[in-house]
């Protein structure tokens, strides 16, 4: 009506109990013209307020289920945590709105939310991709920080990391409970 341009982004999923379609998901995002998300190589960062309308809140997971509406009771008290959250699901169930339903409910919300599929990136780029470079650790290395760097203080959601291997796995287990990161080729860790 206001003669702005608006992308609209609609994903229906059936929901099947016992072989046959009992009902079904719709999500829906509505993208302005002044849009700030920025996508690089399959990472999709998210810059300025949680209150701009680009990612999901606790009002956009709409559902009569006695335990996605458990979920929902529970997001709030998850979002105001330091404890890492896995999310568990079949592809295409909304993992990700739920994450953004975390991060739009805590004290996070002023800080980056950065996602990244981890099926998307192959398996050679991603720990570079994940925990950065130090210049000279290997040809053509700059010093370069990773999503767990950039992540810092917000929220870095991992996408699909049962297709990772499992010595990537591990490394990044280590992350989440050491709390440090250790650029490839670097000495330091950073908190």
């Amino acid at each position: 009506p206001h003669g702005d341009t608006m992308t609209n982004i609609c994903s229906t999923i059936p929901i099947f109990e016992n072989g046959k379609i009992a009902g079904a998901i719709d999500f829906s995002r509505g993208i302005n013209s002044e849009n700030k998300n920025i996508q690089r190589s399959g990472v999709q960062i998210k810059e300025g307020n949680s209150n701009s309308g680009e990612y999901y809140t606790l009002n956009d997971i709409v559902s009569t289920s006695t335990k996605i509406s458990g979920i929902k009771n529970m997001i709030p008290m998850i979002a105001n945590t330091d404890s890492p959250v896995l999310i568990y699901g079949e592809t295409g169930t909304g993992k990700e709105m739920f994450a953004e339903s975390i991060y739009t409910s805590g004290f996070r919300s002023s800080k980056p939310f950065i996602s990244q599929n981890c099926a998307a990136i192959p398996a050679n780029l991603l720990e570079g991709i994940l925990f950065g470079t130090v210049k000279g650790s290997f040809t053509g290395a700059e010093d370069k920080p990773g999503l767990f760097e950039l992540a810092d203080g917000g929220i870095l959601f991992l996408d699909e990391i049962n297709s990772m291997d499992f010595t990537m796995q591990a490394k990044i287990l280590k992350v989440i409970e050491e709390k440090k990161v250790r650029r490839i080729g670097g000495e330091k860790t950073i908190s």
